[in-house]
């Protein structure tokens, strides 16, 4: 096959812009057309060129080419097309004789990939045009493929076949690479895609660099857009976020990931490309490399290009105005001068002041408006733009209507559906949205709609309203909605917000009707706002404490064991709970049975009787003693039994581990058993000190909604971290959120306040003070508020104060401010610590400010798509205030503790609407990485602040015997069968008897 199947029919010259030796020369060469399809390629050749001419990228620089086609006839139609191939795709099995032996699956991979026998086709073009400078074959099949092998592309004439050649041209005729993600597909599983390690691309248009004063594209970074632009928060799969960048910026270029056939590691210059999509244009990073290669070809004359050739605005309504941008370029060497404009048609006129020079490889915007008089049907007219190059006109046109406004007004997509808040927590404020449209159908032409909001009544309120409006006396609003143009439709959208009343609950509704101008017959829309009030939501939470032998070992601080430690963190939950909260308590090592490692079912909520102190006596107790090996798998299944007796709708578990699972129950079976759970359970998990075990720490968490958290070592900035955690979590499911989370340390009579700024967004706040145990402290650590007001409140002003509370376990004191309470609580705070230690013990602490019941949080997790050292792992923030996204006061950093106490401080950047990130790149360590942050919020004036604590892990490899594992297995099913009737106490839903009341401990 080959040569032997087709015949060279001759050469012809499409567009002659000067001699080939100082000119860029393209040669399209016929493949698998007959001699009897010669016409096609012939049409499909002038075709093509059409398209560079009229392509805004290439076009003003066409100039400086030459097109030239060859005819070849190939004794049988098509391309050779595999049954098989790599990528699983089905082929027709097609095996032509073409004279080039173009084939799909050229590469034996990819179906798309279509080939062909290269040094023939350079053997052929330099018979035919010897000076050619790229080689473009049109290959007649249409599976839709394409590529470039060095200087010769293919293409075939599948659907949008013109903008894959001018793709294909990228590569081959001015070496730029492909901006996107993937090998097969954006929805392929390929592991090999997700992280690029090789060196710096020669492209210009991808790059590894990531800080901007290295980056090849730096001129064309505006100021204002962040480097990185976009970051891919899991590099498992391809980003499918939106572009970040939007209105003018949206084309800007930047630093955005993914790209290569990469999924992370590096990044194009736009958020899309000719070189991504194959639509639309070329980014500004290939426009450039296009034109500087093009330009040492362009005539030795001053050239002037516009783009596009014809400016068409479209429909537009009769009396109102619209305004389009075109681009003046100069392609060649010379500079432009003397620029002046001839319009003709008086409705149209140039905004913007034109240049009296153009410089070589400038380009610059204009700026068109059209002022049309009030009549109606096609308008047109031509703008030529004088200068010593030759003149440059541009046809301009619209389509001029009397409009007519149609309105409609949706919730969520549904017209006339209500306004649901749902169930809103007393005290706190959501939001909802609803939108109005103002529409046109089909090529109608639209026109202004008004649109009236009536007032509503309180506790509902408007929230963001349309810019421009006037408010009425009666509290109604009046807005305009211009006339919409291409797309069809104008959409504003209107907020809606609901403050829950303190001493109040059940349903509140409220009708009303938005009237609107519209001239359809449709004016006025009904809507119905509904809301119900609840009280703050109960919660049964089960605490499952390891109680295995090495919870006895030295947790590094001090003498303290681990045990020691997790009984502190624990009772810092249990007084943290709300007093409608209700508690239980799981005890486990090598079993976990009921009712033996139950020492607290779910009884009273904690504000009534003595739970809570039932719960930290138990805590506090013997039963937790460490011995014994660990069955994490069976202590979650009879947490789980505790839980179904509950009778809140919501259910959370919280495993403390620091050992690995090696009895009982596989974890993936309990969690399998957990997930249909109705109501749903939610599992967080710690490991305490425990690195090397995060596979199994995740196997634990993450069950509807949870999360995993690993401490590592508790010495340094971790001393306080398991509180910390365990503040954070019990935050998370009751609807609170962290303020602030400061450790200092006091030489004996010294003292010291800690700030804390409380906003009207925060309803009840704890204060809480953790020391490090010593035989002086807690004993002697002083501790009292400082309200807004002035007033100092202690121990017993808080135990005696309506709305305030007093409590203390172990190592902590907690000071409670309700809505209740005779002082504000808005304002800045002031938490008090002195060290009155007469000796020269000193005083570790740590302050916790949490919001238990706000309007302002801030969730976060870590995405770690490997746990392998050198993979990156990146922190995902999200702030909501009203439950809507938030923007955080600049600045802001992520504190970084690596495995080996050395830490960073790296920035937070904004990668999608309402998410904020960091990527982690030096996890070259074995072991915990500690992420926190505390990000700065202004909430109607009042600065305040959000703390979060987040925890990666980076594991050593593992070598796997399969022989052993098989063997483990295989000793594992006969344990499990050996012990089958020891487990029988794992009915699902069987309730518990309460145990015996144990003695309060303070």
């Amino acid at each position: 096959m080959g040569a032997a199947d087709g015949t060279v029919l001759g050469t012809s010259k499409l567009l002659d812009h000067g001699p080939d030796n100082q000119r860029y020369n393209i040669a399209l060469l016929a493949e698998g057309f007959t001699a009897a399809q010669q016409a096609d390629f012939d049409a499909r050749c002038d075709e093509l060129v059409s398209h560079l001419i009229l392509q805004p990228d290439l076009g003003p620089m066409m100039a400086a080419v030459n097109v030239h086609k060859v005819n070849v006839a190939s004794d049988q139609s098509g391309a050779g097309n595999p049954a098989a191939c790599g990528d699983g795709s089905p082929g027709s099995g097609a095996n032509p004789r073409t004279y080039f032996d173009a084939t799909y699956c050229g590469d034996g991979e990819l179906r798309r990939t279509l080939t062909v026998d290269v040094e023939l086709v350079m053997d052929t073009a330099n018979a035919a045009v010897p000076l050619w400078n790229v080689i473009l074959l049109i290959v007649n099949a249409t599976e839709s493929g394409g590529t470039a092998q060095g200087s010769v592309a293919t293409v075939d004439l599948s659907g949008g076949w013109l903008g894959t050649a001018v793709h294909e041209l990228g590569h081959a005729a001015f070496d730029l690479a492909d901006e996107y993600a993937y090998r097969i597909g954006p929805d392929a599983a390929e592991p090999a895609q997700d992280q690029y390690a090789g060196a710096e691309p020669p492209e210009a248009n991808i790059t590894t660099v990531r800080d901007r004063p290295d980056l090849k594209w730096r001129h064309l970074v505006p100021p204002h857009v962040p480097v990185p632009t976009m970051e891919n928060l899991d590099c498992s799969v391809v980003d499918r976020s939106p572009n970040l960048l939007s209105g003018e910026d949206a084309n800007a270029v930047g630093l955005f990931e993914g790209a290569g056939y990469f999924h992370c590691g590096i990044y194009r210059p736009a958020f899309d490309c000719m070189m991504r999509s194959s639509l639309g244009r070329f980014c500004a990073v290939c426009r450039e490399s296009i034109h500087d290669r093009l330009r040492l070809v362009m005539p030795p004359l001053p050239a002037l290009a516009a783009s596009p050739a014809v400016l068409h605005f479209g429909p537009v309504t009769a009396g109102l105005g619209a305004v389009k941008t075109l681009d003046l370029s100069n392609p060649a060497l010379e500079p432009v001068t003397d620029l002046s404009v001839e319009v003709q048609n008086e409705s149209f006129s140039i905004v913007s002041e034109l240049p009296s020079t153009i410089e070589s490889g400038q380009t610059v915007p204009v700026e068109v408006e059209l002022a049309p008089q009030f009549t109606e049907g096609s308008l047109v007219g031509e703008l030529t733009f004088h200068s010593n190059a030759p003149d440059v006109v541009v046809a301009l046109g619209a389509e001029i209507c009397v409009g007519l406004a149609s309105s409609q007004v949706r919730v969520g997509g549904v017209p006339e559906a209500p306004v649901e808040f749902g169930a809103v927590v007393q005290g706190l404020t959501s939001y909802r949205s609803l939108e109005v449209l103002n529409f046109r159908f089909g090529d109608e032409c639209g026109a202004p709609l008004e649109v009236e909001l009536p007032a509503l009544p309180s506790p509902f309120f408007y929230g963001e309203l349309p810019p421009g409006g006037a408010a009425g006396a009666d509290g109604s609003y009046v807005f305009v909605i211009p006339a919409p143009g291409p797309p069809a439709i104008e959409t504003v959208t209107v907020w809606v917000g609901f403050e829950a009343p303190l001493d109040e609950e059940g349903h509140v509704g409220h009708s009303l009707a938005i009237h609107t101008s519209a001239g359809d017959g449709t004016p006025d829309w009904p809507l119905t706002l509904s809301v119900t009030v609840v009280p703050p939501h109960p919660l049964d939470a089960v605490l499952v404490m390891d109680r295995s032998g090495s919870m006895g070992d030295s947790s590094g601080i001090g003498d303290r064991t681990r045990r020691d430690v997790a009984v502190d963190a624990a009772s810092l939950f249990v007084n943290m709970l709300r007093d409608e909260h209700r508690i239980g308590i799981v005890r486990y090592n090598q079993a976990a049975a009921i009712p033996d490692d139950v020492l607290l079912d779910l009884g009273d909520p904690v504000g009534e009787s003595s739970a809570r102190d039932d719960a930290l006596s138990v805590l506090a107790s013997s039963e937790l003693d460490p011995a014994g090996s660990t069955a994490i798998g069976e202590a979650m299944l009879t947490a789980s039994e505790v839980l179904a007796a509950g009778t809140t709708p919501t259910h959370v578990m919280v495993v403390l581990t620091d050992g690995r699972q090696n009895r009982g129950i596989a974890i993936p079976e309990a969690r399998e058993a957990i997930e249909t759970r109705v109501p749903a359970q939610r599992v967080y998990a710690v490991g305490i000190g425990l690195d090397q075990y995060q596979r199994e720490i995740q196997q634990i968490a993450t069950v509807n909604g949870g999360a995993a958290h690993v401490t590592g070592e508790l010495t340094g900035e971790r001393e306080f971290l398991l509180h910390k955690l365990y503040a954070q979590m019990l935050s998370d499911v009751a609807g609170g959120a962290l303020i602030r989370d400061p450790k200092h340390a006091l030489a004996a009579g010294e003292r010291l306040a800690t700030r804390i700024q409380v906003c009207r967004v925060d309803h009840e706040v704890d204060f809480v003070v953790i020391c490090r145990e010593s035989p002086s402290h807690p004993k002697y650590m002083e501790t009292w508020l400082e309200a807004p007001d002035g007033r100092m409140i202690d121990r017993s002003v808080a135990a005696a104060s309506p709305g305030m509370d007093y409590l203390e376990a172990g190592s902590h004191v907690l000071y409670r401010v309700g809505r209740g309470a005779a002082t504000a609580l808005r304002g800045v705070w002031r938490v008090w610590v002195r060290n009155a230690a007469s000796g020269g013990a000193d005083l570790h602490y740590s302050v916790i400010a949490a919001s238990r019941l706000t309007d302002l949080v801030l969730r976060g997790r870590v995405v770690q798509p490997s746990l392998e050292i050198g993979a990156p792992m990146t922190a995902l923030l999200e702030p909501r205030l009203y439950g809507r996204p938030v923007a955080p006061l600049p600045g802001g950093l992520l504190h970084v503790e690596r495995p080996d106490g050395e830490v960073l401080d790296l920035p937070i950047r904004r990668t999608a609407a309402g998410q904020y990130a960091v990527r982690i790149e030096d996890t070259s360590l074995v072991g915990a990485y500690s992420l926190s942050t505390e990000l700065g919020f202004r909430i109607e004036g009042c600065r305040t602040s959000r703390f979060r604590q987040l925890t990666g892990v980076i594991l050593p490899e593992r070598v796997r015997d399969p022989r052993l594992e098989e063997c483990m297995r295989e000793l594992e099913g006969l344990r499990r069968r050996a012990e089958k009737p020891a487990r029988e106490w794992y009915v699902p839903r069987r309730r518990l008897p309460r145990g015996p009341k144990r003695p309060p401990r303070r």
